[in-house]
């Protein structure tokens, strides 16, 4: 077992989450595969990622928003920090958190507790 060194711990997660821009009403799918109080990593095909880079600003900023157990997070703003090939059409992308208000840090902090929880039993 590995020791976790980092200041926000990441927990395994598997939801849906759906990606957009203020500057479009269009909608992209990607999949959790963990998150923490700092960010989220998605597992995202290679169409999604190339939407992604041409929505032009640099650092890619958008924002995601996701329900997990009948709680929701609803436009949570994400700045691209790693973007990673796993494969030929699949990628990995690290998103830290910016700009959350109170009540969206509420929920996820209710979020991440269910998590742990599950995670323990």
């Amino acid at each position: 077992m590995q020791i976790e060194r980092r200041f926000h711990p990441r927990m395994k997660a598997s939801f849906e989450v759906n990606i957009f821009t203020d500057n479009s009403s269009d909608t992209i799918k990607g999949e959790a595969s963990n998150i923490s109080l700092s960010g989220i990593q998605l597992a995202v095909s290679k169409s999604t990622i190339e939407t992604i880079l041409n929505w032009g600003n640099h650092p890619q900023q958008f924002f995601i928003t996701f329900t997990v157990d009948g709680l929701e997070l609803a436009a949570l703003k994400v700045r691209l920090i790693v973007n990673r090939r796993i494969s030929n059409q699949q990628f990995a992308l690290g998103l830290k958190f910016i700009q959350m208000s109170p009540e969206q840090q509420q929920k996820l902090n209710q979020l991440l507790s269910k998590l742990k929880a599950a995670a323990s039993n």
